[in-house]
């Protein structure tokens, strides 16, 4: 076997696919199996479920939603909650009674930050979708509705993105640097920092250009650095590294465009909601 640490082994190029709001159980937990003699930690398997809060106005009497196959290439719909505090509720179980049904600027201290030294259990999905759909939509959702947030995909399903996961290799232990939304997880994979932000909003913080040409400065300088060790020393090769900004070039005409159609379908989403909630009042009963 070669030498791993010659310019045989150098990496030419690295491809990073950046999602939003997908978990590995989500998109790729049954990529595969017990048969397929392979190391993964996916849901195949597993009794995986989360309880239903006792205040749920629906399917409370269930006690528990189990994992299972989505059945709907929108789902969830609504978006489940991305901010820090909702990500409390999700891993750890809590939510501030203050804090139930609200989103946004409506949540306030303690956040629902869990006790100190509080293991993280995984069991508060389900509780933390039924608020945030009850922010989004002014109503509590029916067990249909918030169980749709414990389904992932299978490779059938998803067959390019299982494809390119087998063929390449995927990560099954790669958590976000900041559990929280989607700028300061980007900025902290170009720039090693997330420029002091934990949410997305206000824009203004988003697009804060000093400290994002700051960080920028000093992941240009590290590149430039391990270039410099590159000429130097018989070592991987290290180059083709070059972050930019989501709002210069053309990446961030894309990124427009795409945010867009994620406004347009949000605001259709949430028209026909509220549609089918006036139908429903209207109906005799």
């Amino acid at each position: 076997m070669p030498d791993p640490a010659t310019r045989a082994n150098a990496l030419d190029h690295v491809v990073v696919v950046l999602f939003e709001n997908r978990s590995l159980d989500n998109v790729l937990g049954r990529l595969y199996g017990p048969g397929d003699g392979k190391t993964f930690e996916g849901v195949i398997g597993k009794d995986l479920r989360n309880p239903i809060p006792g205040w749920a106005e629906h399917g409370a009497d269930r006690k528990v939603v189990p994992y299972g196959v989505s059945t709907d290439m929108d789902s969830p719909n609504p978006d489940s909650g991305e901010e820090w505090y909702h990500v409390n509720t999700q891993v750890f179980g809590t939510i501030n009674d203050h804090n139930r049904g609200k989103i946004g600027d409506g949540v306030t201290k303690p956040w629902n930050a869990p006790p100190p030294g509080a293991a993280p259990a995984m069991d508060g999905f389900v509780t933390d979708y039924i608020s945030t759909f009850t922010g989004e939509v002014g109503r509590q959702p029916t067990y249909e509705e918030y169980a749709q947030i414990m389904t992932g995909y299978t490779p059938a399903q998803l067959p390019v993105l299982s494809g390119i996961a087998r063929e390449l290799g995927v990560f099954d232990h790669w958590f976000s640097e900041v559990p929280s939304q989607t700028f300061m997880n980007r900025s902290f994979w170009t720039a090693g920092a997330s420029s002091g932000l934990v949410v997305n909003l206000p824009r203004a913080k988003v697009v804060h250009e000093k400290r994002r040409r700051d960080d920028l400065r000093a992941a240009r300088t590290a590149r430039q650095d391990l270039e410099g060790l590159r000429d130097g020393a018989d070592m991987p090769v290290v180059h083709r590294y070059h972050p930019l900004s989501p709002a210069e070039g053309p990446a961030g005409d894309a990124l427009r465009a795409v945010r867009g159609v994620r406004e347009r379908r949000r605001r259709r989403d949430t028209a026909r909601l509220l549609a089918d909630r006036a139908g429903h009042a209207r109906r005799p009963r």
